[in-house]
């Protein structure tokens, strides 16, 4: 292992949003120290996202000691690139000031660090790494760092039987109520702990298929409506309401 300072810089939102967007999840922010401690002491560690995403992961991030950095902007600067700016903006400010450090990880797929990687690699005499998913990044930005390493998407995981049994009881009061209850508007309005919509939405996708829940296409202002329902004789369901 290298005696060499080691640090981190995380594009947060390739990191979350490039698993979520072919329905995976991303490795756990500790896996990525992890992978950093291999190169040697790890002297800085940072994760840059907004708010949306980087809520959803403080915790973790948290435990495994990587500072989130909240990039936000006004006007016309309120562009989708501003996380690249905070970014890059670091990694430059470390370079100047962090002169003892001599490995510089990036987690991006994003073209566009390809030149600070560069600088830093051939001015600065540091060795670079890009860690990304391999069928999401720029071959230049690879081919601008000493070393590439793949990072693996993993499968999202079920709720707890618990979480899942909490959602029954919720779906539940909707039907005592009377109310229209669909997928789509439970995803919306139910809220679970460190869960995103489009989570929730998988989630109650998946409990369809396992029978928990039932769709019915109704006719509702005269318009098909496709509503959600329990599966009253569902083991899950018979638990969760007889616990109830």
């Amino acid at each position: 292992m290298s005696t060499d300072s080691v640090a981190l810089f995380i594009d947060f939102e390739y990191f979350v949003y490039g698993a979520e967007s072919e329905r995976m999840a991303p490795p756990a922010p500790a896996h990525l120290m992890e992978l950093a401690a291999g190169y040697g002491s790890v002297a800085t560690a940072k994760a840059f996202g907004k708010n949306d995403v980087l809520d959803r992961y403080r915790q973790e991030l948290r435990a495994a000691s990587i500072e989130a950095i909240l990039c936000t902007s006004t006007g016309a600067a309120n562009k989708k690139n501003v996380t690249d700016f905070y970014m890059l903006d670091s990694i430059y400010q470390s370079a100047y000031t962090q002169g003892h450090i001599g490995n510089y990880i990036v987690v991006t797929g994003d073209g566009d660090f390809g030149s600070v990687l560069a600088y830093l690699r051939y001015r600065l005499q540091k060795k670079t790494i890009v860690m990304a998913y391999p069928d999401s990044v720029n071959p230049e930005l690879k081919s601008s760092a000493n070393e590439f390493v793949e990072l693996k998407r993993v499968e999202k995981e079920s709720w707890p039987v618990e979480e899942q049994m909490n959602l029954v009881r919720f779906v539940h009061s909707g039907e005592s109520q009377g109310k229209l209850i669909t997928l789509s508007s439970t995803a919306r309005v139910y809220k679970s702990g460190g869960m995103s919509e489009e989570d929730r939405r998988e989630q109650i996708a998946r409990m369809i298929e396992d029978g928990v829940f039932e769709q019915r296409v109704e006719e509702q202002g005269g318009r098909p409506v496709r509503r959600l329902y329990l599966n009253h004789s569902h083991p899950l369901v018979q638990q969760a309401l007889q616990d109830d």
